[in-house]
C-alpha cells in the first residue's frame, strides 16, 4: 500500500498528540518482550521488529494486510514505504548492527527520513517526520485533494470505454468496470492466482500509434477496438475505442467498390478514376481495351501526367504541336474536369474517335471517360452526307417544292421553292407556318380557294389522298408524306417558257 497524503496527516497529528503516543507505549508485558525497554516518548513513529514480526509500534494503521497473499510484518511496511523512501533493505539483517541505516525521502521537497538500527534480532525502524506549521492548510488540500480523486475514480470506473493499467510486470493493477465486462462473468476476469485476466495483447507489442484488435465477447460477437497507449514510468495506460461501426462500415465501403469494379469491367466505357493525390486507384478492361496500357503500368497507381503521357507515346491521344503546350493542356485538363465542365472528342492518327469526358468525385477524386466513337461519328458523318446530297438534289429540281409538318410547320424547302416566294424558313427569325405561307402564296398569286385547302389538309390527319389543281401558270401538287408529313409543290405549266424559278417569280 502506497504512504499517501493521509498518511502524512496522521503522521502530523501524531507528533502534535505525542501525549497519546505514551499511552499506546503502554503495551501489555505479553506483547513486548522484557528484555527490550520500552520507547521514550517523543514525535516519531517507532516500529519495534523481532526478526521480520511486528512486536510493537506507535502508529499500527501504516501496516495492514491486504488480499494479495500471505507477507511478512516487514514487507508490509516495505510496501507502505518503498515509494516514498529510497534504499530500504529487503530484510532486517540487511542493516549492519554497528552502522544504523538512514534512508531519505524520493521528494526534494520532503524532510522526512526513516531511521533503521539492529540490534540481534531486534529491529527499530523510526519515522521522523516534522510537523508542519500549517497543518491546517494540508488539511484543507487533502480534503479536496481526495474529492478529486473520488471523481476521478469514478469517471474511470464509469467510464463507457476499457481503461486498464499494465504495470512494468505486464501484470494488470488496474482495470474499471467496462474492461472487466469484456471478460463476461466476475469469475472469469481473474485467474487461478487472483489476477485479472488481459483481455487484449500486452502493451509491450503495441506500435507507438493505435492498434486495431479484435476480441471475443462473451456473447459470441466478434468487437473490433483501437487500442490507445499512454507509456508511463509505472508502465502503460490503456484506452480501447469500440470501432465496430468503422470496420463495418469499411466492410460495406470495400463490397460496394467491389461491385462497381464488377460493374464497371462490363462497361465498353473505359473508366479511370484518380484519388485527390491525381494517382490512378480504378480502372476497368475496357480502358486497357482503348488506350493499349499495359495492365502492370496501370496497376503501379501512376500519376495523372504520367498516365497521359503514356497515352500520348501510344498515340491514344491527339499528337500535341509542342510537349509544353501539351502539359499546360493538360493542366487546363484537370481543371475543367474537376467542375464538371471537360468533354472532347479526340480525332486519332489510327482514324478511331474517342470521347473524352472528364467528372469531379468527391473529396476531390477525378473520373475520366473514354468512349469508342467511331461508328456513331461515321454513321453520322454518313448521315449527314445523305442529306447534303437529298438537299443538293432538292435545290437542282425545277420544281418548287415545301415539306410541312403535320403541326402545319414548314420545315424543308429547295431553292425553286425560296426563290418562287421569296421566302427562307432558315433565316425567319419565327418558324413559318402553313397559314402564313397561305397568305405569302396569296399575296403573290392572288385569292384563291386552294390555298384554304392546302392548309386543311396539311393539319387532317385522316383521309389523306394526294391531289392537284392550277392556279393560274402555276400547277399544284398536294402529296401526303410519312408521320403525318405533306409535300407542297409548285411548278409552271410552260416550263420552257420560264428559265428558271427566280425569273418567273421575278416576272410576278
Amino acid at each position: 500500500m502506497d504512504l499517501t497524503l493521509t498518511h502524512l496527516v496522521v503522521i502530523g497529528l501524531s507528533a502534535v498528540t505525542a501525549a497519546m503516543m505514551f499511552v499506546l507505549l503502554k503495551a501489555p508485558a505479553s506483547v513486548r518482550p522484557p528484555s527490550m525497554p520500552a520507547p521514550e516518548p517523543c514525535a516519531d513513529l517507532v516500529f519495534l521488529f523481532d526478526k521480520e514480526a511486528l512486536v510493537d509500534c506507535t502508529a499500527p494503521g501504516l501496516i495492514r494486510s491486504d488480499a494479495s497473499g500471505p507477507k511478512s510484518d516487514w514487507d508490509l511496511l516495505l510496501q507502505s514505504f518503498t515509494q516514498r523512501f529510497a534504499g530500504l533493505p529487503g530484510r532486517p539483517s540487511d542493516v549492519d548492527e554497528d552502522e544504523p541505516l538512514e534512508c531519505r525521502s524520493t521528494c526534494e521537497e520532503d524532510p522526512a527520513r526513516v531511521l533503521i538500527r539492529r540490534e540481534g534480532a531486534r529491529t527499530i525502524v523510526r519515522l521522523h517526520q516534522p510537523v508542519p506549521q500549517d497543518i491546517g492548510q494540508i488539511l484543507y488540500e487533502q480534503n479536496s485533494l481526495k474529492r478529486q480523486v473520488e471523481q476521478l475514480t469514478y469517471m474511470l470506473e464509469n467510464a463507457p470505454a476499457p481503461i486498464w493499467h499494465l504495470n512494468t510486470r505486464e501484470e494488470i493493477d488496474f482495470a474499471n468496470a467496462a474492461y472487466r465486462g469484456l471478460s463476461g462473468a466476475p469469475s472469469d476476469a481473474v485467474d487461478d492466482e487472483g489476477r485479472l485476466r488481459q483481455v487484449f495483447e500486452p502493451a509491450s507489442v503495441l506500435s507507438d500509434g493505435p492498434q486495431r484488435q479484435a476480441i471475443a465477447e462473451p456473447d459470441g460477437a466478434r468487437r473490433w477496438y483501437d487500442i490507445h497507449s499512454v507509456r508511463l514510468p509505472t508502465g502503460t495506460h490503456n484506452f480501447a475505442v469500440d470501432i465496430d461501426a468503422v470496420v463495418n462500415s469499411e466492410a460495406a465501403q470495400r463490397n460496394f467498390v467491389q461491385t462497381l469494379a464488377k460493374t464497371f469491367a462490363q462497361l465498353s466505357t473505359g473508366l479511370a478514376i484518380f484519388d485527390r493525390n491525381r494517382q490512378l486507384v480504378l480502372f476497368n478492361p475496357a480502358l486497357i481495351d482503348l488506350t493499349k496500357l499495359p495492365v502492370d503500368f496501370l496497376s503501379s497507381r501512376p500519376a495523372l501526367l504520367s498516365f497521359f503521357d503514356h497515352m500520348r507515346e501510344s498515340k491514344v491521344m491527339p499528337e500535341p504541336k509542342n510537349y509544353a503546350s501539351w502539359r499546360e493542356n493538360i493542366g487546363a485538363l484537370v481543371s475543367e474536369a474537376g467542375d464538371g465542365k471537360y468533354s472532347e472528342l479526340w480525332s486519332l492518327p489510327s482514324g478511331l474517335t474517342y470521347r473524352v469526358t472528364g467528372r469531379p468525385h468527391p473529396d476531390g477524386a477525378l473520373a475520366f471517360l473514354f468512349e469508342d466513337i467511331t461508328a456513331e461519328i461515321t454513321l453520322t458523318r454518313g448521315f449527314r452526307a445523305e442529306l447534303e446530297l437529298s438537299k443538293s438534289l432538292l435545290d437542282n429540281l425545277g420544281e418548287a417544292v415545301a415539306v410541312f409538318s403535320n403541326s402545319g410547320v414548314l420545315s424543308l424547302s429547295n431553292k425553286a421553292y425560296r426563290d418562287l416566294w421569296n421566302m427562307d424558313h432558315q433565316t425567319a427569325f419565327s418558324e413559318i407556318t402553313v397559314f402564313d405561307s397561305s397568305q405569302t402564296w396569296n399575296e403573290e398569286r392572288g385569292p384563291s380557294p386552294h390555298w384554304q385547302d392546302i392548309c386543311d389538309f396539311v393539319l387532317n390527319n385522316r383521309d389523306r389522298t394526294e391531289w392537284a389543281a392550277i392556279i393560274g401558270k402555276l400547277r399544284l401538287r398536294v402529296v401526303p408524306l410519312s408521320g403525318g408529313a405533306t409535300m407542297v409543290s409548285f411548278r409552271y405549266q410552260d416550263v420552257a417558257a420560264v428559265p428558271n424559278a427566280k425569273a418567273t417569280a421575278a416576272s410576278h
